[in-house]
């Protein structure tokens, strides 16, 4: 497809240091770090046509197959502040707004802090405040003074930013920002449902102190300065329709045997290079014996083992498998 893409990705998008590339102690399938990732042309054109719209990318796939580590490695790719929501079965929506501590301000008031204090912000709101994933992406300068405008310092301690973020941060694009909504098949279908209109409309309402927090107007119109959002999903519950619509859908197909090898190349280097096409074929056997699906995690975690137990025997290699991937059932 030839098209001009607004974030140019290589194949391979590697930011380990030379002495991470060296070791091969902690390299753990499941860790996520994001610091490599490997790209195909439809990741590529997935990830420009969302920041083009403006519409969240929805990763979905496989358990294990790099849906979490392409957010993380995309925000380091863009230079961006990087933030993470993993969803429980009991997370709500408006816990990516903000939190309000009703439960401490009454304590508060109650001890009589607040009937005396000179300064009339401290009885109102703003304290017990505490900004969500999206207020943080949506305006940081809003959520590091929790809402509050008119002074030059809050007269509180002002919440923390919550981003995981580096040297490449461009602090002159405030907005400038990647998020993470990770495994939203875990939520009740009200949590999706709920996002809709501030995902859509870029903004949310802290009804608490009354207050619309929007994206700033200077960077409205520039997709390269709008905050992305990835969310992932590992298909275990069907998400609406309404949602999924709304969304750009990225599906991450499981790995075949030459891209287990390709990304244990990526990973580990070529020392091993036999090692992995003996694993990869072993795994390959185990999905047509049992039924189960290829998974790149766990894959990286038996090359691992054997790395670290210093044995490549073909016994040893079909006993760690099993140890690593047990199913009962057929499942991602």
């Amino acid at each position: 497809m030839n098209y001009k893409p607004l974030v140019e990705i290589e194949d391979l998008e590697d930011f380990r240091t030379a002495e991470e590339k060296g070791n091969e102690v902690s390299r753990y399938g499941d860790r996520r770090s994001g610091m490599m990732y490997r790209y195909n042309d439809k990741a590529k054109l997935a990830i420009n046509v969302a920041l083009a719209t403006g519409r969240p990318l929805l990763v979905v796939g496989p358990t294990g197959c790099g849906k979490s580590a392409l957010a993380y490695n995309l925000a380091r790719k863009m230079k961006r502040r990087y933030y993470e929501f993993v969803v429980s079965s009991k997370s709500q929506a408006k816990d990516l707004f903000y939190r309000y501590d009703a439960v401490r301000r009454l304590g508060d008031a109650q001890a009589g802090l607040l009937k005396n204090d000179k300064n009339m912000i401290l009885k109102k709101e703003y304290p017990y405040i505490d900004p969500g994933c999206l207020w943080w992406i949506f305006n940081e300068q809003s959520a590091l003074r929790r809402g509050l405008d008119g002074l030059e310092e809050p007269p509180f301690t002002p919440a923390v930013d919550l981003a995981m973020q580096d040297e490449r941060h461009e602090k002159n694009k405030p907005s400038n920002a990647v998020l993470l909504i990770d495994e939203i098949d875990k939520a009740d279908i009200d949590f999706p449902n709920n996002l809709l209109v501030a995902l859509g409309s870029r903004q949310i309402t802290i009804d608490e102190i009354g207050k619309i927090i929007k994206i700033e107007k200077s960077i409205d119109n520039d997709p390269l300065s709008q905050p992305m959002v990835v969310i992932t999903s590992n298909l275990q519950r069907a998400l609406p329709d309404t949602f999924v619509r709304r969304c750009i859908v990225l599906e991450i197909d499981e790995p075949s045997v030459e891209n287990l090898k390709t990304l244990a190349v990526d990973t580990f280097g070529k020392n091993h290079a036999k090692l992995y096409g003996r694993v990869a074929d072993k795994f390959k056997e185990r999905k047509e014996e049992k039924g189960i699906h290829l998974n790149a995690a766990e894959f990286l975690d038996a090359v691992q083992a054997l790395i670290n137990l210093n044995t490549s025997e073909s016994g040893d290699i079909k006993d760690i498998i099993e140890t690593i991937s047990w199913r009962s059932t057929e499942s991602y």
